[in-house]
C-alpha cells in the first residue's frame, strides 16, 4: 500500500510540475544569450584594441585559445604575444552566435561564424566557425575554453 502511495505522489507530481527543460539555477535562455553575447562583444572588443591583459581577464586561468595558428593558454606570454602580433597585422575580428546551449547548471557553449580582416588597409579576410565553452563564476561568465578554426580558403 505504501508503494502505491510513493508511486501516486510521483505521478502527481509529474503531471502538476511538468519539467521546464531549464536547469534550476541557470537564467533563461533570452538572458543567457544576452550575458554570453556581452562576454564575446567585449572579448572580441578588447582582441581588436590588442588589449592582450583585458582579452585575458575574460578567460578562467590557464584556459586553452585555439585559433588557426595553434594553440595557447591564457594568462601566459604567448598569449599577449599572438595578441600583440594579430594587432600588429591589424587584425579585425567579428563573430556572431548562431547558437547557445547549457551543458551544465553553471556551464554553456557558444557557437557562430567569424570573419577577420587584416594587412595594412585590410585588404586580407580569412573567415570560419568558432566555438567557446562558458563557465559561471559566481554571477560572472568566463570563457573556459576557446577554438576559431578557419573553413575556406586563404
Amino acid at each position: 500500500m505504501l508503494r502505491r502511495l510513493t508511486l501516486l505522489f510521483c505521478l502527481v507530481g509529474a503531471i502538476t510540475n511538468p519539467a521546464s527543460g531549464q536547469q534550476v539555477g541557470m537564467p533563461s535562455d533570452d538572458k543567457l544569450r544576452q550575458d554570453i553575447d556581452t562576454v564575446l562583444t567585449n572579448w572580441l572588443d578588447a582582441l581588436n584594441r590588442g588589449d592582450a591583459k583585458a582579452a585575458g581577464s575574460f578567460f578562467v586561468p590557464n584556459a586553452p585559445a585555439i585559433n588557426p595558428s595553434g594553440m595557447v593558454r591564457t594568462g601566459g606570454q604567448d598569449y599577449v604575444n599572438r595578441i600583440e602580433l594579430q594587432h600588429q597585422q591589424n587584425f579585425q575580428t567579428t563573430a556572431k552566435i548562431d547558437q547557445v546551449q547549457v551543458i551544465g547548471r553553471d556551464a554553456a557553449y557558444a557557437v557562430g561564424p567569424w570573419i577577420s580582416t587584416f594587412g595594412a588597409n585590410g585588404e586580407s579576410q580569412a573567415h570560419g566557425v568558432w566555438l567557446q565553452v562558458y563557465e559561471r563564476r559566481g554571477t560572472v561568465w568566463r570563457i573556459s575554453a576557446s577554438s576559431f578554426t578557419r573553413t575556406g580558403g586563404r
